[in-house]
């Protein structure tokens, strides 16, 4: 019985209470900071660095932005074509790519056409943006695109205004300006264009071959291609376009499309006249027609 109580009286006996140093080390485990941690603030510092580091990107690099609004402008035409935005209508390809050049143009600096080409019911219109291809679709009866680009697009201010009207018969304008010739009196008939255009490489041997229609005293005939600075109709390597050409360039293709065709200044036409019939006869019977206007 004795033993008993004496184990009773050990199970009653009240907890010890901690030492100071436990309760020491208790409170410090569970005491609320007075500042937040510094490591909270480095999430705010490395978003501010990214922000700063995509604006740098942006910089170095304008064709992000390039893509980007390419981008925007695919997703408005495929929202049109779910939406019902089809006519019927049905435009050339030479007409959907310059309407989408125009308006991408009108965004972004630098823009060239490059092929139009037909794909599961739409146009498939390829750019080039800082040196790299990009395809920017519209639908095939044009009214989207006509919709997006301002009837007034804005023109390079380094360009003179010119009453431009077709002539008749022909595919090419008529600019209403007098006729440019060199020294000799010779009237230019110039083609600009690029080694990698395919629109280019389908013209080419057709305008080149201008120089057995007309004799060299008639026409002063060049073909510039502008990326490599060369002129086709010569024997030496030229490596850049004269400063006096790229003039005429401009002045009258101020977006920078090709193949662009200036002859004698009074006459020029941007991309080619019959090439969705596949008719090269039929071109070179248009540069004929201009070029008998002009000597």
């Amino acid at each position: 019985m004795d033993e008993e109580k004496e184990g009773e009286e050990e199970n009653n006996k009240p907890a010890e209470e901690p030492i100071e140093e436990d309760k020491k080390l208790v409170e410090d485990n569970y005491k609320i900071p007075e500042e937040p941690p510094k490591e909270l603030s480095k999430p705010a510092e490395e978003s501010s660095k990214n922000n700063q580091s995509l604006t740098d990107k942006l910089r170095k690099n304008p064709f992000i932005l390039s893509t980007i609004v390419c981008g925007v402008l695919a997703v408005l035409l495929l929202i049109a074509i779910t939406s019902g935005g089809i006519t019927g209508k049905v435009v050339s390809e030479k007409e959907a790519g310059e309407n989408v050049l125009d308006f991408v143009s009108s965004q972004v600096e630098g823009a060239e056409l490059v092929e139009v080409n037909q794909k599961s019911g739409l146009y498939e219109v390829i750019l080039s943006m800082e040196g790299r291809e990009v395809p920017v679709y519209i639908t095939m009866d044009g009214t989207l695109a006509g919709s997006l680009i301002p009837i007034s697009g804005s023109k390079n201010t380094n360009t003179k205004e010119t009453t431009e009207t077709l002539v008749e018969g022909s595919t090419f304008k008529d600019n209403g300006d007098e006729i440019c010739t060199d020294e000799q009196g010779r009237p230019y008939v110039l083609l600009f264009s690029t080694t990698w255009c395919s629109h280019c490489k389908w013209i080419s041997n057709t305008f080149d071959s201008l120089v057995n229609e007309y004799s060299s005293e008639e026409i002063n005939l060049q073909h510039w291609e502008i990326d490599i600075g060369d002129n086709t109709l010569t024997t030496a390597v030229e490596e850049e376009v004269p400063k006096d050409m790229d003039a005429l360039y401009k002045m009258y293709n101020p977006r920078g499309s090709i193949p662009t065709f200036v002859f004698g200044c009074k006459y020029s036409r941007t991309g080619n006249g019959y090439e969705s019939q596949d008719d090269l006869n039929a071109e070179l019977e248009d540069f004929k027609l201009i070029i008998d206007k002009l000597i």
